[in-house]
């Protein structure tokens, strides 16, 4: 391929952003996870990012099947499925 050309960018500013740093602990037990999110940064989504599952295997589903997916069985009622 071709050498790339530098890249410039201007920035107009820079605006600091609040953050907070999120322990995710996982019931099994295991190593807690540390990490940074920022200011309007989804937590759920900053969860699911990092490989945090955050359905519990052994959560009863409400359609009758058994248990073992993690998921309610809702088929996403209320867009909270990972």
């Amino acid at each position: 391929s071709a050498p790339s050309k530098p890249l410039t960018v201007t920035m107009g500013r820079i605006v600091r952003r609040g953050r907070a740093v999120v322990t995710a602990v996982p019931p099994d037990g295991k190593e807690a996870q540390r990490f940074v999110c920022y200011e309007g940064e989804n937590l759920r989504m900053g969860l699911l990012r990092r490989g945090l599952r955050l359905n519990d295997l052994s959560a009863p589903r409400y359609d009758n099947k058994p248990k073992g997916s993690g998921d309610c069985g809702g088929n996403g009622l209320f867009a909270t499925c990972g």
